[in-house]
């Protein structure tokens, strides 16, 4: 599936949850810190209300992690991580 990126955010960890307002349908996930980078998304439903968290585990050099889904929020709680937001 083609996608155009949208927007990147950069999770600072230990920060609170930053919030997602921009359209999306995807997300790729990548772990910035040294170690292991626990990562908190909020799914959305169809109608765009928050409806669960989905936590991943990240390690150093993992790679990027695909995900088809919309998120209204997302958090960082040990090392740094980003996501790229994609159309």
């Amino acid at each position: 599936m083609n996608h155009t990126p949208v927007q990147k955010i950069d999770l600072a960890a230990g920060s609170s949850a930053t919030t997602v307002t921009k359209k999306h349908r995807a997300v790729i996930i990548s772990n910035t810190g040294a170690g292991t980078s626990t990562v908190t998304l909020t799914f959305t439903t169809t109608d765009g209300v928050s409806s669960g968290d989905f936590i991943i585990r990240l390690v150093a050099n993992s790679g990027p992690f695909y995900i088809p889904c919309k998120i209204a929020s997302a958090m960082a709680t040990t090392t740094n991580a980003s996501i790229l937001l994609l159309a």
